[in-house]
């Protein structure tokens, strides 16, 4: 997520602060935003860890972008590890949803919000309506694979089962949604 909101950021010809800002925003506002909406104190401000990976992923692109001198976010290479970002990020959202007692609804909330909250947040801090909202079925693979970690552990119980039917189940729709390039409708 670091790597494609620091290509939208080059994009948009902004200077390296700007480039780092918008990386780590995409990686990290989901979980920052499921954190508080929780009372928690996010994990990235107790942990360097998680800046650190963004970090590099911001790195990475800088220097995918001085090497090849275009966008490649939009690229197969790059949109495979998207997808499994958006499972592990939608399932990381569950379970943590999960702990804290949620219901259903609140789980499922949570969980899309970790996965795609950075990404709308940079979009907006781009001047943009955030791309979950108008383009393919991105959000959407998140929230079936959030409602299929609520029912499922429900029924099961069993968080690691449970937690790789969630990965499943998004990671396959995305690529089915990639491939097949379906799209919710528009009203227009």
């Amino acid at each position: 997520f670091a790597f494609v909101g620091a290509m939208k950021a080059i994009g948009e010809e902004l200077d390296l602060l700007g480039v780092l800002v918008l990386g780590l925003v995409y990686a990290l506002g989901g979980g920052i935003v499921r954190d508080v909406l929780l009372n928690r104190s996010p994990n990235v401000f107790s942990s360097a860890t998680d800046v650190g990976v963004a970090a590099l992923g911001v790195i990475i692109a800088a220097a995918a972008y001085t090497r090849l001198k275009k966008d490649v976010s939009t690229r197969y290479y790059i949109m495979i590890p998207d997808a499994l970002g958006l499972s592990a990020f939608t399932v990381t959202g569950a379970v943590i949803a999960y702990q804290a007692e949620a219901s259903l609804w609140g789980l499922v909330f949570l969980s899309v919000v970790t996965a795609v909250g950075g990404g709308a947040i940079g979009d907006l801090l781009l001047g943009r309506i955030p791309s979950v909202l108008r383009t393919d079925c991105y959000a959407t693979c998140a929230i079936i694979g959030a409602v299929s970690f609520g029912l499922g552990v429900r029924m099961v119980g069993d968080l690691t089962e449970i937690s790789l039917l969630c990965i499943g189940v998004t990671f396959s729709l995305r690529m089915l949604a990639i491939q097949w390039r379906w799209a919710l409708p528009k009203l227009t």
